[in-house]
């Protein structure tokens, strides 16, 4: 068999299919059915070659085939994908492939049968047809196996066939277990001996339930084989987290047929598929999601957390965030990082200033670094020991102007999933970096209106437009009332800024705008306090204020009083006296003449 991905257009992950564990699974789970329920007369032999596609199961439309597909039937793979088998004339009988696409609708396994095939010339393959549902990268597919005939008189499973052998030792991502009906194991291949920790010596003879079953799940298997040694049906795959030598639990995508073989008892093959790296990519990125989801309002603590679970998930011996800050490279984190490391340094031929500067997005591996410049140019190249490096830019404000990085003091070649996390952390302390300087602009945006406010002449006062309490009141307002703070926050605004009497609130209540607008204060001491006042609605936080700003006009209101009795006295003297008084702008050369000079 050939060991090809194939690969689901429009999946909704990054899993991708490998159809060496599909051909090896659905042979086994599907083409073994119980043969007394089978409606074939003759069994056919097992072929190293067999035909797997996947087609959606409403249209029959070719989504992905393997190698054998197009080898052996002289299909092309561009001019296949995306037509449905009806176009290409792939089955004979068509009727037949919808009946057995039809039983998809109701159970996920269809029954075996003799079916007719035609390659792309017209020329007919007799072989065994077998269709079951399968749920990949969160979509259903129709799973089809076809297994060539080779001889129709020839048993289709045996034993002791030596192909069965051949075929079943030769899968190595494939743990395959066979066992009798009381859970005996009588064949055990090498992909189980890596999997489970077992060698085929201490496996075989050993019950399969005791061996690799964790506890809770021992009488549910159990019941399981004795009802497939009845009925020949087996639970569906599914994903199970079976059990390793050593205790650990083995994540595995696991299967269960029952072989009916002639005057022998039922046999029982069970197919694992090792899931840990997948398992393991949703650890990782389960972890990383549930950091991102808990990170605190300290950013410094935060870049500390991401770089702890960088470290921990790229099996990194350093991990380090440094940052330019003018002209300096600088430390800004670190896991693991040595006592004695310079927190602050000249950023020229450091690899980290290199991934900061490069034009290129992404990734920066250098391996091998002692045998490159950065052994002579990056000082903790030489000083550590360091092999490996790999590095990713961390972008904010526009540019790139920091580094996520891990090194070794080993070669490490990293995996694709291995550049994704580092991109997705490096992503995540750029994140925080927005987010501490949008902070910090707007502390100190909150220290300018606090001095500002603080420092006006002008009374300022912070109401809440629904309760009509005052939040807040700066210096200014304060003296103008004669008051403390703390005599005023939370009390009503109108019990000192407002002249209604009737407890009406003019700007909640009736509307009005008050803009610079002439009206009186009440003091603490009882005095009236003459004052312009405006009023301006605003919002903050999602709720409605009103920022009332006084200006204090009592002296200009005695002034204007002075004035005005001196100008009264004034004008009693003049017509006392029959003396004439006049103003005389000449600007506008206008005289003003008293009353006395009118009349």
């Amino acid at each position: 068999m050939v060991n090809v991905a194939v690969d689901i257009p429009g999946a909704t992950n990054d899993r991708s299919v490998s159809e060496n564990t599909l051909q090896d699974t659905h042979a086994l789970q599907s083409s073994t059915r119980k043969s007394r329920q089978s409606s074939l007369h003759h069994r056919l032999t097992m072929n190293d070659t067999w035909i797997f596609i996947l087609t959606n199961p409403a249209t029959d439309q070719l989504v992905a085939a393997n190698h054998a597909f197009y080898q052996i039937l002289g299909f092309e793979q561009k001019t296949v994908i995306g037509r449905t088998t009806v176009e290409l004339k792939l089955f004979a009988d068509i009727h037949q492939r919808n009946v057995s696409l039809a039983k998809l609708q109701k159970e996920e396994i269809g029954d075996a049968l003799a079916t007719t095939i035609r390659s792309a010339d017209g020329r007919e393959k007799f072989c065994i047809e077998t269709t079951e549902l399968v749920h990949l990268q969160g979509q259903s597919y129709a799973a089809t196996l076809l297994q060539l005939a080779v001889d129709s008189n020839m048993t289709l499973f045996a034993a002791d066939d030596e192909r069965f052998n051949k075929v079943f030792s030769s899968t190595p991502n494939i743990a395959i277990q066979g066992y009798s009906a009381d859970g005996s194991i009588h064949y055990w291949n090498a992909a189980s001996e890596r999997l489970y920790g077992y060698s085929a010596e201490e496996a075989v003879g050993k019950n399969l339930v005791e061996l690799i079953i964790p506890q809770e799940m021992r009488d549910v298997v159990r019941g399981m084989i004795s009802a497939g040694a009845e009925t020949g049906i087996m639970p569906p795959a599914a994903e199970l987290m079976l059990q390793h030598k050593n205790g650990d639990s083995v994540p595995v995508y696991s299967s269960h047929v029952v072989v009916f073989l002639p005057e022998k008892p039922p046999e029982f093959y069970c197919i694992d598929v090792d899931l840990k790296t997948q398992w393991l990519r949703e650890q990782r990125l389960g972890r990383i999601t549930s950091l991102l989801l808990n990170l605190e309002q300290d950013a410094q603590k935060n870049f500390q957390r991401i770089l702890d679970l960088c470290g921990e998930l790229l099996g990194a011996d350093c991990a380090l965030y440094n940052r330019l800050d003018g002209d300096l490279l600088c430390l800004i984190s670190g896991w693991n990082a040595p006592s004695d490391i310079q927190e602050q340094d000249d950023p020229q031929g450091h690899l980290c200033f290199d991934v900061i500067s490069r034009k290129e997005d992404g990734v920066l591996c250098v391996r091998n670094l002692q045998n490159t410049i950065y052994s002579q140019t990056d000082p903790n190249v030489a000083k550590y020991g360091l092999q490996t490096y790999i590095g990713h830019p961390v972008r904010f404000g526009g540019k790139n102007q920091g580094s996520l990085c891990v090194v070794f003091t080993r070669d490490v070649e990293p995996t694709a999933e291995d550049l994704t996390i580092l991109g997705l952390l490096a992503s995540a302390l750029a994140q925080e970096e927005e987010r501490l300087q949008a902070h910090q602009e707007l502390i100190e945006r909150d220290q300018f209106e606090k001095v500002l406010i603080d420092h006006v002449l002008a009374g300022v006062a912070l109401v809440d437009a629904e309760t009509l309490k005052v939040e807040k009141i700066n210096p200014a307002a304060r003296a103008m009332l004669g008051l403390q703070e703390d005599q005023v926050i939370e009390d009503l605004c109108q019990k000192f800024f407002c002249s209604s009497d009737d407890g009406l609130c003019p700007l909640k209540d009736i509307g009005i705008t008050v803009d610079n607008a002439e009206c009186e204060l009440q003091r603490a001491d009882g005095k009236r306090l003459h004052v312009q006042k405006s009023v301006q609605r605003v919002k903050i936080q999602g709720k409605e204020k009103f920022v009332e700003c006084f200006v204090d006009i009592s002296s200009h209101k005695n002034i204007q009083k002075i004035l005005q009795q001196e100008r009264d006295l004034l004008e009693r003297a003049s017509v006392a006296g029959q003396v004439a008084l006049w103003d005389w702008d000449v600007k506008h050369n206008i005289l003003d003449w008293t009353s006395y000079i009118d009349s």
